[in-house]
């Protein structure tokens, strides 16, 4: 049964990125935008701290990835 609930992700970068996006399931792999841009909560020596929150209608068919911009050029590749 599809499990729908309010997610928060949090990623830990490295100190170079500016931005950080995130697409996924919940809104259909669009390209990443402003309306996808996470938020900076901490930069420590180390890295940065970005969190999001969205609704997923799934949790058990959540996917997502992370881009460093606002396009495709800058999607996460590992």
């Amino acid at each position: 049964a599809a499990i729908p609930m309010k997610v928060t992700i949090n990623a830990f970068v490295p100190v170079a990125v500016i931005d950080l996006y995130i697409v996924g399931t919940f809104n259909n792999w669009t390209i990443p935008t402003d309306s996808t841009k996470m938020k900076l909560i901490e930069t420590t020596p180390d890295g940065k701290i970005f969190t999001v929150q969205f609704f997923s209608p799934d949790v058990n068919k959540l996917q997502y990835k992370f881009a460093a911009g606002p396009s495709w050029d800058y999607e996460q590749v590992r």
